[in-house]
């Protein structure tokens, strides 16, 4: 599946700093139109789709912080 990386932002949760790609999807008839992609660590990245860059981005902001914790847990 072909992506196009639309931008890079950074975000920034409790003294570190975590790079957010947003990608606009090459299939017409996947579920969502956007992805946002962040890369925890090796072999560990947290998704979101969503209908819109603006979406994705504000869903994945959302989650991160959770994602973030609980691998912290582990």
């Amino acid at each position: 599946m072909a992506q196009e990386l639309l931008f890079s932002k950074h975000f920034q949760w409790e003294d570190k700093c975590y790079l957010v790609h947003v990608y606009r999807h090459g299939q017409k008839n996947y579920r969502g139109s956007h992805m946002a992609e962040t890369a925890l660590g090796p072999g560990d990245s947290i998704i979101s789709d969503g209908s819109s860059p603006e979406d994705v981005l504000r869903k994945h902001q959302t989650v991160l912080p959770l994602a973030i914790l609980s691998r912290s847990l582990l």
